[in-house]
């Protein structure tokens, strides 16, 4: 048994053949069986996606990724220039930029933080809308790059 363990964790590890550690074939393929069972998703959870194809842009010495690149065109000059005015209106248009009809679900929505953020810079809240753009970055950020990277901006 000390060698079935070993060998499951060696195999999940190092990706190591069984066969190296000295185990027979049937200790082998219950190791095996084992570890596939041990790297299973559990029911209900989303496995990691693969990075969206093509995604040669956003690196450093790569051209921005459509989303990064329109947020560049947009967002940062009102940011920049402290035009809450100009902000609030590409924040409006951020509203209907979520990829997938689940994200503007739930408490913490991509519709809804996009939209309160536009309104308090409408209301010449700078401060509040940046804190918005934050609070979207930190929820959405990080599944958009990997699922979404190269996603053409809706028009």
């Amino acid at each position: 048994m000390k060698k079935l363990v070993i060998a499951v964790i060696a195999s999940s590890i190092l990706g190591a053949g069984l066969v190296a550690i000295g185990i027979g074939a049937s200790d082998r393929a219950q190791a095996q069986t084992q570890g596939a069972a041990a790297r299973r998703v559990p029911a209900g959870v989303r496995p990691p996606q693969t990075p969206a194809q093509n995604p040669a842009c956003g690196g450093d010495g790569q051209p921005h990724c459509p989303l990064q690149q329109w947020m560049e065109d947009n967002v940062t000059p009102a940011v920049e220039a402290g035009d809450a005015a100009a902000l609030g209106v590409a924040l409006t248009k951020i509203a209907t930029f979520a990829p997938d009809p689940s994200w503007n679900t739930g408490a913490v929505s991509w519709r809804g933080i996009a939209e309160a953020a536009a309104a308090k810079a409408r209301a010449g809240d700078f401060r509040g809308a940046r804190a918005s753009c934050k609070q979207c970055h930190e929820a959405f950020r990080a599944r958009y790059r990997t699922e979404f990277r190269t996603r053409p901006v809706p028009r």
